[in-house]
C-alpha cells in the first residue's frame, strides 16, 4: 500500500512540475536589440576615441562619426576614407576598435570630389521622406547622409534603411527618386 500511495505522490509531482514552467524555445527567450546610429560631430567623439584614431589611423580622413547608445554605455563609430578605400571602425568608449571593416574599394568617388555629411532622418527633404514611406514601407530609416558633388550642385541623400535584422542603403535624388 506505501508503494501505491509513494507512486501516485511521485507521478502527481511530476505532472504538475511539467504544468508549472512550460517549455520555451530558446528563440522565444530572445531580446532584439535595434542600435540606433545617433550622427554626432567630430569633435563630439570622446578623447580616447580621437587619442587611437591619431595613432592608429593617423593617414585616414573622418568621414562621418556616430554615436550608439547602449545599456552598458556607448560606442563610437566613425566611417573613415583613405584614397579610394572607405573603412568602418566601431570603438568602446575608452578609444578600444571593437571592429574594423574596408567598406569598399575603388567604388566610390575620392572624399575630395565629393562630401558625405551626416544629417538627422527629419532633415531629409520631404520628397524623400515620402519615397521611403511609400516604396520601404516595411523598412525603417536608421542614418541619413547629405552627399554633394565638387564642382556641381548636385545634391543627393544616402539613407541606411533596416528591417528587422537586415540593413540595406539606398541613394535619392532631391526629388525622391531611388538613383
Amino acid at each position: 500500500m506505501k508503494k501505491i500511495i509513494l507512486m501516485t505522490t511521485f507521478i502527481t509531482a511530476i505532472s504538475l512540475m511539467s504544468f508549472a514552467a512550460p517549455l520555451r524555445s530558446p528563440s522565444e527567450n530572445l531580446v532584439k536589440v535595434v542600435q540606433e546610429e545617433i550622427p554626432i560631430k567630430t569633435e563630439e567623439l570622446p578623447d580616447a576615441v580621437k587619442a587611437t584614431l591619431a595613432n592608429s589611423y593617423a593617414d585616414w580622413t573622418i568621414q562621418a562619426a556616430f554615436r550608439i547608445e547602449l545599456i552598458g554605455g556607448n560606442q563610437y563609430k566613425t566611417k573613415l576614407v583613405k584614397e579610394n578605400n572607405k573603412k568602418d571602425v566601431k570603438f568602446d568608449s575608452e578609444g578600444k576598435v571593437i571592429d574594423s571593416t574596408l567598406v569598399a574599394e575603388n567604388t566610390f568617388q575620392p572624399a575630395a570630389l565629393q562630401t558625405e555629411t551626416p544629417i538627422k532622418v527629419e532633415e531629409l527633404p520631404e520628397a524623400v521622406r515620402k519615397s521611403i514611406l511609400t516604396n520601404f514601407s516595411e523598412w525603417a530609416p536608421t542614418a541619413a547622409f547629405e552627399i554633394k558633388k565638387a564642382n556641381e550642385e548636385e545634391v543627393y541623400y544616402k539613407v541606411e534603411l533596416m528591417k528587422m535584422e537586415e540593413k540595406k542603403m539606398v541613394k535619392f535624388n532631391k526629388e525622391g527618386e531611388v538613383i
